[in-house]
């Protein structure tokens, strides 16, 4: 390879993250284009209102980390997205009844296998709406709790790149508002990040498994 390789995360990758990238071959720069917020919230009436929690992403868990010790969260039955957020529940010897990889897969086994379930869904404000709306059709008892806030935190980039990693759609919003794509290709984490990143572009790569450090092989393969 002749010529290095421009390299952009919208989110701030840590040094091991950014080594999977040779420096041979790559230039990476990571900054953070959306920023999360932790909003005030009843801790005891979330933690009362239903012992079978839905979370749909590892921010809501880093705040009920913050918020509740691991004995608070024992008797909770959990069921989440992603395959970290399973890994973590996993981790702190919590009880995991099930994951999907979208909150729309993770509505269809809760209908197919939980469906006389009362839930608490605890998420963030910008959350995607598949979840909630299939299980409400289904007359699932559900109580929404919003715990974080995401903002989006736009930024100029004056150099040129010939990828971009995104791991939501807000960063993929976040991006736009100050710069516009167009050859770039797009690495994406996960199917609801892509769709997004499809109004802008059609260059368009779908990591594997939904985690960082997929988004970061799929880089390196496709520049082989």
């Amino acid at each position: 390879m002749s010529q290095k390789i421009n390299i952009l995360s919208t989110k701030t990758l840590s040094k091991d993250l950014i080594n999977i990238l040779p420096t041979s071959n790559f230039n990476t720069l990571s900054i953070d284009f959306i920023q999360i917020n932790t909003i005030p919230f009843d801790k005891t009436e979330i933690l009362n209102s239903s012992n079978h929690w839905i979370i749909s992403s590892k921010n809501t868990l880093s705040v009920l980390f913050d918020t509740y010790s691991l004995e608070d969260l024992t008797h909770i039955n959990f069921y989440c997205v992603g395959d970290k957020t399973s890994k973590i529940i996993k981790s702190n010897n919590l009880k995991l009844i099930t994951s999907a990889l979208s909150s729309a897969e993770l509505a269809q086994d809760i209908v197919d296998n939980h469906n006389q379930t009362n839930f608490t869904f605890i998420g963030g404000e910008m959350r995607r709406k598949e979840l909630v709306r299939i299980l409400k059709n289904r007359a699932i008892q559900l109580n929404e709790y919003n715990v974080y806030s995401t903002t989006l935190f736009p930024c100029e980039i004056e150099l040129k790149h010939n990828g971009i990693l995104f791991f939501s759609p807000s960063a993929v919003q976040s991006y736009v508002l100050k710069n516009t794509i167009t050859t770039e290709q797009l690495f994406c984490i996960g199917n609801t990040t892509a769709n997004e990143a499809k109004q802008y572009s059609t260059n368009i790569n779908i990591a594997q498994n939904q985690t960082i450090e997929s988004v970061i092989e799929l880089v390196k393969t496709h520049y082989k």
